[in-house]
């Protein structure tokens, strides 16, 4: 596997070379978008924000070439399920994890707000819309601690019904994850 950075086409995973394809457009693209919201108040977090998001767009690529390469079969849309995978592999493996998983639903709420009406190619895209991937993954953030990320499930006002359905969600992907990767890692502990 291949990671290209600067890459002229992307975000995106090959599966004909088999390499990961990221733009430098795509991190400027980003740095915009939190810079023009005034989303971070100094030029390290906005470098921060930024790297959070890229990283979590690694892992969702990285789902894609898993998928492929691996052969695992994903019921349902694959763009949410690597979505799904990549948000709760950052939890997991990383210790800043839920904070990089924020800032990619930061950033999926902030391209939610371009869409000032809803097309037919919206609907049907292989994506989930952007607000949906934004309360996706906020789920699984509060999912994978309810405690720590209550407030987030304030915020939004989500009914308790909901936020204990994100628990179980959590819960649930990650164990299908794990049980589809576990048979192909090294450290068999890594997703613990």
């Amino acid at each position: 596997m291949v990671f290209v950075f600067g890459a002229e086409d992307g975000t995106l995973y090959d599966s004909e070379i088999r390499e990961i394809l990221m733009p430098d457009n795509f991190t400027l693209e980003v740095m915009g978008r939190f810079y023009d919201a005034k989303y971070v108040d100094t030029e390290e977090q906005l470098f921060g924000v930024t790297m959070d998001v890229i990283e979590h767009t690694l892992h969702h690529e990285l789902g894609h070439a898993l998928i492929h390469v691996l052969d695992i079969t994903i019921t349902g849309k694959e763009e949410d399920a690597v979505d799904g995978m990549a948000t709760m592999l950052v939890i997991l493996t990383n210790q800043t994890g839920s904070e990089i998983a924020l800032s990619a639903a930061d950033l999926f709420d902030l391209e939610g707000e371009d869409i000032k009406e809803f097309t037919t190619e919206d609907i049907w895209d292989e994506h989930s819309l952007d607000f949906q991937r934004f309360y996706n993954t906020i789920c699984m953030i509060y999912g994978s601690d309810s405690t720590q990320y209550q407030y987030l499930i304030k915020e939004l006002e989500i009914t308790q019904d909901r936020a204990e359905m994100c628990i179980d969600d959590f819960q649930r992907q990650s164990k299908s994850w794990k049980k589809l990767l576990q048979p192909y890692l090294k450290d068999k502990t890594i997703l613990n």
